[in-house]
């Protein structure tokens, strides 16, 4: 049974700054569903997860013009699209896990206007129970 185990990758171009220090444009993309104290979600209920992208280091924001949400029960052997909707503070999917299932795993992709990209997967994210 695999421990949480995290991925990301972010590209982008970015130019030099003197200090050696500067913004950059990648943007971290934050599934947040409602958890207990042990990380773990109610099974065998449709789960609503909202969704924050934080693009906090990029100046200025270039605008997103993909978001894409994958979901996979199998610690990440398989994966489904699933559907993203505008939220009032973001965005927002909605998960129903299958029968028997025990763990979430999500992996996230975005793209800007400035063909700037972050890919980052979470493979047993959250615990079902």
């Amino acid at each position: 049974m695999p421990a949480l185990e995290f991925r990301a990758a972010w590209t982008f171009t970015s130019g030099y700054t003197p200090a050696g220090e500067g913004l950059l444009p990648a943007a971290n993309v934050w599934p947040t569903p409602e958890l207990d104290a042990h990380n773990r979600a109610s099974a065998g209920r449709q789960l609503v997860v909202p969704i924050r992208v934080d693009q906090r280091w990029a100046v200025p924001a270039t605008g997103l013009t993909e978001l894409a949400v994958d979901v996979s029960y199998d610690d990440g052997v398989s994966w489904q699209p699933a559907r993203v909707t505008p939220a009032h503070d973001g965005w927002r999917t909605v998960l129903t896990p299958p029968p028997g299932a025990g763990h979430v795993s999500v992996r996230t992709r975005t793209a800007d206007a400035a063909g700037n990209t972050s890919e980052q997967t979470s493979i047993r994210a959250w615990e079902l129970g």
